[in-house]
């Protein structure tokens, strides 16, 4: 992989994420500096405390017809939605800044397509690699021999 003067790498599941820079190799591996942590603790919760305790009814007004609503998507895939949306924003960002020229995404499979729908074209042009697994519980050392030069 070729190595531009700032990068970021991001790691990254359903309801943590850890930005790190690089600026530069040491050793065969990429120097990784933690810049930010994220944590979307309703990615986290029971789907019983993330909806309401009874689903919503109905009844037409001529008495007629009645039954009730069902959620149509899962809460876990919504809460998920949002973080995503979360971290593509904090991604444009930094590329609006300036602040990275290239991007390494590391995400668990299912979380890792969702962030690539929710970036912008521009954020998305400039990942360099990405890996479909997760790694946001990993030590950085694991994570700086993925991004090995081979």
């Amino acid at each position: 992989m070729k190595l531009a003067k700032k990068m970021w790498v991001l790691a990254a599941n359903a309801s943590n994420a850890k930005l790190y820079e690089t600026d530069g190799m040491r050793h065969g591996r990429h120097n990784l500096k933690l810049i930010e942590e994220f944590s979307h603790k309703e990615s986290r919760e029971k789907v019983s405390d993330i909806v309401a305790d009874r689903v919503g009814h109905y009844q037409s007004r001529n008495g007629g017809a009645h039954g009730s609503f069902s959620n149509r998507t899962d809460p876990k895939t919504l809460e998920a939605e949002t973080f995503a949306s979360e971290l593509a924003q904090r991604l444009n960002s930094g590329l609006v800044k300036n602040s990275y020229e290239n991007l390494v995404v590391i995400a668990a499979p299912r979380f890792h397509e969702l962030l690539k729908s929710k970036c912008p074209r521009e954020v998305n042009q400039l990942v360099v690699k990405d890996i479909n697994k997760d790694y946001t519980n990993s030590p950085v050392i694991d994570l700086q021999d993925h991004l090995k030069v081979r």
